[in-house]
Parts: C-alpha cells; structure tokens; sequence
C-alpha cells in the first residue's frame, strides 16, 4: 500500500508543473511590458536624441566645472517605457570611454541635462554622444559632439613705479616704467599698452605705446615727445592671447607727471653796433646768447637786417646754429649796399 500511494503523488507533481512551465513562456514573449521580454518589439522606433550642449567644437574653462550634458529627448511609438543613456569618451570612436551615464529619464519638456561625475583634464579634447533604450528597443546614438577643456589666461594689474606720482620732471621724453603684472595660464603675443593723456578721464589721448614685457621684473615705454610745462596722466594694462581669444587685463593705477618749462633767452646784438662803419659790405654779425634752459634741442638764431627800423625793407635774414660759446657769430648772405 505505502508504495502505491508514493507512486501516484509523484504523477501528480509532474502533471501540475507542466502548465506552469508553458503559462511562463507565452507571458515572456507575448507581454511588450513584462521587463524579461525577449528581443525587440516589431514595427517600434526610437529616435534619436538632439544634442544641444556642449556644441560640437566648444571650449570649456577648467574651472567651471562639471562639464553639463544638456540634450533633446528621444521619441518612441513603443509602449514600453524608454530611458537615455550618454557616453563620454577620449576619442570619436568611442573607445575610450570616461563615463556612462544609465537609465536617465526624459526631463521637463523633452529637456534631459546631466552634469558628469567627474572633473576632467585640461588641454584634451572629450567626445559625447546619447541614445534612448527601453530594454527591448535601442535607438540610435546622436552624433558624437567634441568639446575642449582648456585653462583660461588671467592677468594681473601692473603697478606703475616711475617717474613718482605728481612728478615734476626734466624731460619731455621721459621713460615709464611699472612692475610686471602677474600672467597665468598658456598666454601668448602678450603686450603692455601705456596709455599717456592731457586729461585724468583719458577721454583723449597724447600717445598709445604698445611694448612687449621685458624678461626682468620691469617694463618701460618712453613716448617720443610731450608739450612743455604740462600735466600728463599715464595707466597701463595688459594684454595676451589666450586659448579662447584675446585677454584683457585690468588697468593699473593712474599717476601723474608735469613736463618741464622751456626758458629760451632773447639774444642780444653785440657787433656791429648801431653806430659802427663796416668795413665790408658782408658783415658777420655777432650776438650774444640768450639763457637756454629746459628739454631744448636744436637752438637757431635767425637775424634781420632792415633799412628801416619798422623791418619792412628786410635786406638779410642770415641764420645759423646757437654756438654752445657764450656768442654765436651769423654770416650776411648778401651784399649790403653802401
């Protein structure tokens, strides 16, 4: 009897589990939602995600990461739920791959943004591209985007040194010097532009010199001639060229100078004298020199020879350089008439 009853059960088991075995494998393959489906669903299409940021080609600071991944939503006439995926690579082949993000779900109007978990490297080219999938389904891949991750240039203000603020100097040429500004990061083509000017605003400018740094502490500019006897205003910044363009560093500090006054003494006639008889009629004519002081460059003495002592019959007008002697000495250029 005991082995009877054994027998039996046995049957009764096999018979219940095969039902079961066949209700498994219609729910597996007939059921777009069961999440253990098998291949993907005919007739479905997934489109493919715009990317929208970074554009392909764009330069990002290294300081303002993490890197934001901003792209369109997929679209899917499936009616299994989809997600995104993303991808960061070294290369455009993607096999080099940073990071992936999983299961990234559609935002607010179709918008998805995700920022990466990761800081990257300077001075390399990324790679990005995104699909959407819902598990039975696989989209496309956008087109790979590439962007740069570059360090910025920043520059300093110099601090202007000489001539002393409020100067009163000796030269209408005068050199301008400052201390080198602080230059971070891959510069180039860097220049120091001093700016010289009548006014404090610098609404106008007297000159505009443009000069490489110099490979000491200091760089200097020296304009090629001021007026005389006036205030100038002066400032310098600098500029370079960095990864993403040009860079323009903050102006220094504005100072001041007053270029010196030109004191040129009237020259007093010596010989012949007003009651003289010459004895030829190509006299040399003798002065003695006027006090010269100040920035001066060449000094000339001109003379004028009348018959009247209005000078509206000039009959001589000799001219020569200011002897450095304390009298200068002017040839006639004519002949007098006795």
């Amino acid at each position: 009897m005991a082995q009877t009853c054994k027998r039996t059960l046995k049957t009764v088991v096999l018979l219940a589990a095969a039902p079961m075995m066949v209700a498994c494998d219609s729910e597996h393959s007939s059921n777009p939602l069961s999440p253990t489906i098998a291949g993907p669903l005919a007739g479905i299409t997934i489109t493919t995600p715009a990317a929208i940021q970074p554009v392909d080609g764009q330069l990002i600071a290294v300081d303002t990461q993490p890197v934001t991944l901003v792209f369109q939503s997929a679209v899917s006439d499936s009616p299994r739920p989809f997600w995104h995926e993303a991808q960061i690579a070294e290369d455009g082949n993607f096999v080099s791959i940073l990071h992936t993000f999983e299961k990234i779900p559609s935002g607010e109007g179709g918008m998805v943004s995700v920022d990466l978990p990761l800081t990257l490297d300077p001075g390399r080219t990324y790679h990005w591209r995104a699909r959407a999938l819902d598990g039975a389904n696989t989209g496309p891949y956008s087109n790979g985007a590439s962007f740069e991750i570059y360090t910025p240039v920043t520059i300093d203000a110099p601090t202007l040194t000489l001539p002393p603020n409020g100067a009163s100097i000796q030269t209408n040429t005068p050199v301008l010097s400052v201390n080198n500004a602080t230059v971070s990061g891959p510069a180039s083509d860097t220049v120091y532009r001093f700016e010289i000017s009548p006014t404090p605003s610098f609404s106008s400018l007297a000159e505009l010199l443009s000069v490489p740094p110099s490979t000491g502490p200091t760089t200097s500019a020296q304009p090629s001639g001021l007026g005389d006897d006036l205030t100038y205003y002066w400032r310098v910044h600098v500029r370079a060229r960095g990864r993403a363009g040009d860079v323009v560093g903050p102006f220094s500090a504005t100072w001041s100078f007053r270029t010196p006054t030109v004191v040129l003494g009237i020259p007093v006639p010596s010989s012949p004298d007003g009651s003289a008889t010459t004895p030829t009629t190509r006299p040399t004519y003798v002065v003695n020199n006027g006090t010269v002081s100040g920035p001066v460059g060449t000094v000339t003495y001109l003379v004028q020879v009348a018959t009247d002592l209005g000078f509206v019959e000039i009959v001589d007008s000799p001219s020569t350089v200011r002897s450095s002697d304390s009298q200068t000495s002017v040839a006639s250029q004519v002949d007098l008439a006795e």
